[in-house]
This record gives structure tokens, C-alpha cells and sequence, in this order.
């Protein structure tokens, strides 16, 4: 899996792919209680955001490399909101928009190489699932059309 935020290389993808890849999210639910009522009422307020988080393995040709990487690493990871594009093994790509990189963590080293943590905050994630890895979509006039009525690209 490859992973580019804004122009910069997160993830090569192939051997140098993420490590324990975490996908995760929030929305705005509201709740309500009423008087005497036998049960509440709950309120979808949408307000999504997606969570990606993982660690990355590099390698390094000397100690010195791999320290000067860890030391500067944070201070030259890309601010501020932008795009990224995840490439999955063999798949279309997957975008993040009004994404935002957490500064990397440097998690540990050993000798030239060194895991770092990754997080990414977005506000949008738009791709392609394939029909058959779908368990809700049905496909209508040759597209996919998930549960939820929303339409679905074949990859």
C-alpha cells in the first residue's frame, strides 16, 4: 500500500508497506429523553471524520543517517490540510480529502533503522469497493448500489 499526503511519501508500498494499519472514525450523534417515554430517540448529525493510523519501517545506509532522519523527521512532515492517495496492492485509489498529518512519532530505533508512528485526520474518503467484497451492495443497470442507496464505482 502506498500512501502520498500532499507530495510527500509516507508509505512506498510493496515491501516498505504499512505496518498495523488502523481505520477508524467519528460522527455527531445526538440523543434525546423524553417524559414518560418508553424508549429515547437518536439523531444522525453526520459531521464524519476518518482516523488512519500505522507504523512505518526505514532503513537507513549508516546510524548517522538514520538519527539525522528521526531528529528532523517531525519538523519537515507537511502541515496544514491537503489531499492524500492511497494505493492499494493491485487496487484503484483510495483519496482522503481535508486530510491533516499528526506530527510522526519516532517509536523506536535499531542501529540504522527506525519505526515511525503515523496518524491521519480527514474529513472525506472517497474510492472504488469492489462489488464482491461488498456485502451490501447489489449491482442495478451495471452499478453497484450499497444499502444506503449510495452508488458505488466497480472497480
Amino acid at each position: 500500500m502506498r500512501i502520498v499526503f500532499q507530495t510527500v511519501e509516507l508509505s512506498a508500498g510493496g515491501k516498505g508497506s504499512p505496518v498495523g494499519l488502523s481505520v477508524g472514525g467519528q460522527k455527531q450523534i445526538d440523543t434525546a429523553s423524553f417524559l414518560r417515554a418508553a424508549e429515547g430517540k437518536v439523531f444522525d448529525r453526520g459531521n464524519k471524520i476518518y482516523q488512519l493510523s500505522w507504523q512505518q519501517h526505514r532503513e537507513f545506509a549508516s546510524v548517522g543517517d538514520c538519527e539525522s532522519f528521526i531528529l528532523l523527521h517531525a519538523a519537515n512532515a507537511p502541515d496544514g490540510e491537503g489531499t492524500c492517495t492511497i494505493t492499494t496492492e493491485g487496487g484503484a485509489p483510495i483519496t482522503l480529502t481535508g486530510a491533516v498529518l499528526q506530527v510522526p512519532k519516532s517509536d523506536k530505533q535499531v542501529g540504522a533503522s527506525v519505526w515511525h508512528n503515523y496518524e491521519l485526520i480527514a474529513s472525506g474518503m472517497t474510492g472504488s469497493v469492489p462489488s464482491a467484497l461488498n456485502p451490501n451492495a447489489v449491482t442495478h443497470n451495471g452499478e453497484t448500489v450499497t444499502h444506503d442507496g449510495q452508488t458505488v464505482t466497480h472497480s
